[in-house]
C-alpha cells in the first residue's frame, strides 16, 4: 500500500524551487517570517507545509486525501509549463495556458490566508442564522421539541436560557475545514475561466534583482482604486492579478479590453460566428524586461500581502521592515461582508 503524504504543501515545493539558489539537495530558499528580523534558509520540500492540511475525516474515522491528490496532479501538469513560460519567449497553446490559469486560481484559494477567510465568513453567517432563529418567537422551542422526539437530550424548557447564552456571545463558532476545501474547488474553475482569456504579460528580471514569492503569492492590485464599498476584485476594470512564476519572471493578468470590446461589437452586429472565432483565437502573451527599481516595487506588494512567510532567493534587508504589522492582502470583513 502506498504511504500517504502527511506533510501537505499549501505552496508547492516544485513551485518554490523556482526561487531557490543552489542545485539538487543543496537548493534552498531564504525564508522571512512576519514581525521577525532574522531570516533562515530551508529546502523547498520543508517549507510551506502543514500536517494533513487538505485531508479530512470520513465517517469511519479514516482520512480522505482526495483533495491533496487532486492538487498534486494539477501541480505536476502546471509547474513544468510555468518553468518554460518563465524562461522562454513562447506563446502557450490553450491546454498549457489552461494548466497555468488553473494553477494560479488554485494557488489563490488554497493558502491558509484564503481558507481561513472562507471559514470565518461561514462561521459568521452560521452564528447570525442561529441568533436569528433563536429570536423568532416559538421557533427555538419547536426545534428543541423535534430533537427531543428524536431521542436527543434536549428540553423545550431550556429555550430561554439558550437564548440568553447566545445573546451574551459566550461561545465561538468554528467552521469545518471542509467548508474552505469545498469553496476552493467550486471557485477555482470559475477563476480559471476568467484568467485563461484575460491578457497575460510576463515581466522578466535578472538573477541579480530577483522576484520573491510568499505564502499568499497571488496578489490583486488595482492602480486606479481610490476606495469604495466593493473594494478590489476581479470585476474592477483596471485590476491586476500578479503572480511570481520564478525568481526571474512574474505573470501579470489584466482585462483585455480591446478583445472584449471587439467581441461585443461582433455580437451587436449579429456576427456570433466571428465572435466565437475571436474567443477561440489564442491571446498573445507579451514579455517585458523590468529594471531593478520596478522589481523592488513589485516585490514590495508581494511582501506586504504575505500572510506569514516570504520566500526569497537571497537575503534582503528591506524585507523584514515590509513584513512588520498585519498583512495587507484582500480580505472579506465578516461584519459587513465587504472585500478590502
Amino acid at each position: 500500500m502506498k504511504k500517504r503524504t502527511k506533510g501537505q504543501h499549501f505552496v508547492p515545493s516544485s513551485y518554490l524551487r523556482g526561487f531557490a539558489t543552489g542545485a539538487g539537495k543543496g537548493a534552498s530558499i531564504c525564508i522571512y517570517e512576519r514581525n521577525r528580523l532574522v531570516p533562515f534558509r530551508q529546502r523547498p520540500q520543508k517549507a510551506a507545509v502543514q500536517t494533513n492540511y487538505y485531508s479530512f475525516k470520513r465517517q469511519d474515522g479514516t482520512l480522505d486525501d482526495s483533495a491533496e491528490s487532486f492538487l498534486a496532479r494539477v501541480e505536476s501538469e502546471a509547474v513544468p509549463v510555468i518553468r518554460t513560460l518563465a524562461s522562454n519567449n513562447i506563446q502557450l497553446n490553450w491546454d498549457d495556458r489552461g494548466r497555468v490559469a488553473f494553477f494560479v486560481a488554485l494557488q489563490e484559494l488554497r493558502v491558509p490566508w484564503t481558507r481561513q477567510n472562507f471559514e470565518e465568513v461561514y462561521a459568521h453567517l452560521a452564528d447570525h442564522l442561529m441568533k436569528f432563529t433563536a429570536r423568532v418567537p416559538g421557533l427555538l422551542e419547536n426545534e428543541l421539541e423535534e430533537l427531543k422526539e428524536k431521542g436527543e437530550d434536549f428540553d423545550p424548557a431550556d429555550a430561554a436560557s439558550i437564548r440568553e447564552f447566545m445573546e451574551r456571545g459566550e461561545y465561538t463558532v468554528h467552521a469545518d475545514p471542509k467548508v474552505s476545501l469545498l469553496t476552493m474547488l467550486q471557485m477555482a474553475p470559475m477563476l480559471h475561466r476568467f484568467y485563461i482569456e484575460m491578457k497575460w504579460t510576463i515581466l522578466r528580471t535578472s538573477h541579480e534583482a530577483p522576484f520573491v514569492t510568499s505564502d499568499n503569492p497571488v496578489v490583486m492590485f488595482d492602480p486606479a482604486y481610490k476606495g469604495g464599498f466593493w473594494g478590489v476584485g476581479l470585476v474592477n476594470p483596471t485590476i491586476e492579478i500578479r503572480f511570481p512564476l520564478t525568481k526571474t519572471a512574474m505573470l501579470v493578468i489584466t482585462h483585455d479590453h480591446a478583445r472584449f470590446e471587439e467581441w461585443h461589437r461582433l455580437m451587436e452586429a449579429n456576427n456570433p460566428v466571428e465572435a466565437k472565432t475571436l474567443r477561440q483565437t489564442l491571446p498573445v502573451i507579451d514579455v517585458f524586461d523590468v529594471q531593478p527599481r520596478a522589481v523592488e516595487a513589485l516585490n514590495a506588494l508581494t511582501i506586504v500581502c504575505a500572510d506569514r512567510f516570504v520566500y526569497a532567493p537571497k537575503k534582503d534587508p528591506k524585507i523584514p521592515e515590509l513584513l512588520k504589522g498585519e498583512s495587507r492582502a484582500s480580505k472579506v470583513h465578516v461584519g459587513s461582508l465587504r472585500a478590502t
